[in-house]
């Protein structure tokens, strides 16, 4: 049984591998679960997952762990729940009612997890759920019906001490990262005319799969599995970051590659969605382009190119806003805002919360 600090919650995640140690300074992005857990002195639970030679059976031991979890979740001695993905979230939204349970989703219109609203009704059992677009927090209210106020808008977050920019000047060349619902095919045929490489790292920190690129097609380098600390020098390098994404997406995909090519004060180039909407701003911090347009993409990554002036403004207009609003302490802060006033009106009482190291720690 787990047993986290009285009063405090517990906080699951989708993310397998039970890493419990904090990221040392300079090595990795720190970790939003371990951070909210070391200001509520709360617990982290992640799912089961397969090894050795059971990891073939791992896409099919997935789901036990995931319900695995939400049954370790209702026999502990949590106050509360705090979910950080909606795979986290359904366990024990459907296990456990009797606790004050506080979900974080990032794409819940899928069509598969419509039908599974639709069947079980599922959402309407967590107290707060916070979205990271107003897209989906539309459909939450509209929708499913849920009164807003159980209905959270906060914002996606980086590490901004982790993705600092060194102010080295840039090199002539155009970075594109991510895997998550890329459109790769417009930006190759983009960049065949342009006069400048392109480095794309076909996955990221948080993804481990890499959509079908190869390497040198049409002068194009591919890299994946990059450690942390290789992919902030890539974007400390680039003179352009590029963010194409599949037309009409209502969550925000790609939004980790923006936030964090925003924190290293680099110029972006970004597809036009409903979900990376809240996030970037035409001409302020960014250069937005339509969706499947090779010709329109490449006009604006030549655009910064050549305009080092509108290139250095948009970066810097970037991180003004990572450091204003966008960072993962203040995200931590957010989530804990919420956490608390859901947890007031019930018998729990408040977690301890654990003073904030310096930054130099």
């Amino acid at each position: 049984m787990i047993a986290p600090r009285s009063g405090a919650p517990l906080i699951l995640t989708s993310t397998v591998g039970g890493d419990t140690t904090r990221p040392g300074r300079g090595v990795a992005p720190r970790l939003d679960y371990l951070e909210l857990a070391r200001v509520t002195g709360g617990r982290v639970v992640h799912p089961l997952t397969a090894r050795g030679p059971l990891a073939a059976l791992e896409a099919r031991l997935r789901r036990f762990g995931d319900w695995r979890q939400g049954w370790r979740a209702m026999r502990s001695d949590a106050c509360a729940f705090v979910s950080l993905s909606e795979k986290a979230a359904l366990a024990p939204a459907l296990l456990d009612r009797a606790r004050p349970h506080v979900a974080v989703a990032h794409n819940l219109t899928t069509p598969r997890r419509r039908q599974l609203q639709e069947r079980t009704g599922w959402l309407s059992r967590l107290d707060r759920i916070v979205v990271l677009t107003t897209p989906q927090a539309r459909y939450l209210c509209e929708e499913v019906g849920l009164p807003r106020e159980r209905v959270r808008v906060v914002r996606d977050h980086v590490d901004d001490r982790f993705f600092e920019p060194s102010g080295r000047a840039p090199e002539r060349f155009v970075l594109s990262v991510g895997q998550t619902r890329r459109d790769y095919p417009t930006l190759l045929e983009a960049v065949a005319a342009l006069d400048a490489p392109t480095t794309v790292v076909a996955s990221s920190l948080w993804t481990g799969r890499a959509p079908e690129l190869r390497d040198g097609d049409r002068g194009v380098s591919v890299r994946a599995g990059i450690s942390a600390r290789e992919l902030r020098h890539l974007y400390d390098r680039a003179s352009v970051v590029v963010v194409p994404l599949e037309a009409g997406l209502d969550f925000a995909a790609g939004v980790n590659a923006v936030l964090e090519a925003m924190s290293m004060a680099r110029p972006l180039v970004v597809t036009a969605t409903p979900g990376i909407a809240d996030y970037v701003e035409d001409g302020v911090n960014c250069l937005l382009v339509p969706a499947g347009e090779p010709r329109a993409l490449l006009s604006a990554i030549e655009r910064l190119l050549d305009d080092r002036r509108l290139a250095e403004r948009l970066g810097a207009a970037g991180r003004a806003v990572i450091e204003r609003e966008r960072t993962l302490d203040a995200y931590v802060a957010a989530l804990v805002a919420i956490m608390d006033e859901v947890t007031a009106a019930s018998t729990c009482p408040p977690a301890p919360r654990r003073r904030r190291p310096s930054r130099a720690g």
